[in-house]
């Protein structure tokens, strides 16, 4: 059965997280596996705990809107992007 881990930053928000949860797993089920069978977990993560470039994202990116952004996800060696209305495999 795949896990699939994403990590956010806090504030991504309940709806997106729905989103992403049900759009992962309709990845795997267009590849013939079946929906309870994927697991998917969010982690929502401080941006104090995140470091981009050798400083944390809350000095990096001091603003940023969460509805405007779009976020890389490694998916088993497979880019996901998301928009925030559908995954895009790269």
């Amino acid at each position: 059965m795949p896990i699939v881990h994403v990590n956010v930053w806090e504030g991504f928000g309940k709806e997106k997280t729905k989103t992403v949860i049900q759009d992962i797993t309709k990845v795997f089920v267009d590849l013939g596996i079946p929906d309870q069978a994927v697991e998917v977990i969010v982690h929502k993560i401080p941006k104090t705990h995140w470091g981009i470039g050798g400083e944390p994202a809350s000095e990096k990116f001091k603003v940023i809107s969460w509805k405007d952004s779009c976020e890389l996800i490694d998916l088993k060696g497979r880019n996901i992007l998301w928009t925030g209305k559908k995954l895009k495999i790269k």
